[in-house]
Order: C-alpha cells, then structure tokens, then sequence
C-alpha cells in the first residue's frame, strides 16, 4: 500500500506539470500564422524581383532588336528572296529590293552604285614635323 501512494504521489506531481492540448494548439496556431505572413512576405518579394529582373531582360531584348534601329531612321535592305544586303558588293544595278523601314515597306530599284567604304581611299596623315619659326617644338 506505501508503494501504490507513492506511486499516486509521483503520478500527480507529473501530471500537475504536463501542459494540456488548449495551450500548445494555440501555440502552433500562433506559430503557423506567423510563418503564413512571413511566407506571404517572402512570396510576394520573390515575384516582385522576378518581374523587375523579365523587365530587365525584356528592356535588353527590345534593345538588341533592329526595330530600335529602324526607329532612329536607319532601313533594311532585302532582294527578292528576302537575304539582307549589308554590303553594296551585293547590290547590282537594275536590281529589285525591298526597304524596312520604321513604319513599313517599300519596294525599290538600284539606279546606280557607289564607291564601297573598302574601296575609298583613305585621306594621307600628315607627319607630326619639328616645327619652325616661332611655334614652340617637340621635346624629343
């Protein structure tokens, strides 16, 4: 009987101790709205830096585009199977092309061709020279 009162005893010190289920589920129903919040704060932020970074990209697309160009008054030059002429050696007199342009289309038709920038001569460079008279010379 001494045993079983002691045992009594130590039970009834343990379960004084013990924390019922009302407080612990309010706890973690504490604890669940805030990680909820903190979630959403943090979703919100990642897609908010994704879109400025698509932004960003796009921007840098759009940049890269030749449309920019042609914005700037610049003209693309197709022949009739539509491949780029970017050189004048492509280009023959009497030949059909088609000119982009910033707000459209436009056909046309070579008259005539002018010196290539690689067949132009280049302007002479003068030589520095030691200076004479009353201008100042070169220290070397």
């Amino acid at each position: 009987r001494v045993g079983q009162q002691r045992n009594r005893q130590k039970l009834a010190h343990v379960a004084a101790r013990l924390i019922g289920p009302k407080p612990l589920i309010a706890e973690s129903g504490r604890a669940l709205t805030s990680t909820s919040r903190s979630l959403a704060v943090a979703k919100n932020n990642y897609f908010r830096v994704r879109e400025s970074d698509l932004r960003r990209a796009g921007a840098l697309l759009e940049s890269y585009s030749f449309k920019g160009v042609l914005e700037r008054g610049f003209a693309l030059i197709k022949d009739s199977q539509n491949r780029l002429m970017d050189s004048v050696s492509l280009l023959k007199p009497g030949m059909n092309v088609t000119l982009e342009l910033k707000d459209g289309t436009a056909g046309a038709a070579i008259t005539g061709l002018g010196s290539s920038k690689q067949t132009r001569e280049k302007p002479a460079v003068k030589k520095p020279g030691k200076k004479t008279g009353g201008e100042q010379g070169t220290l070397l």
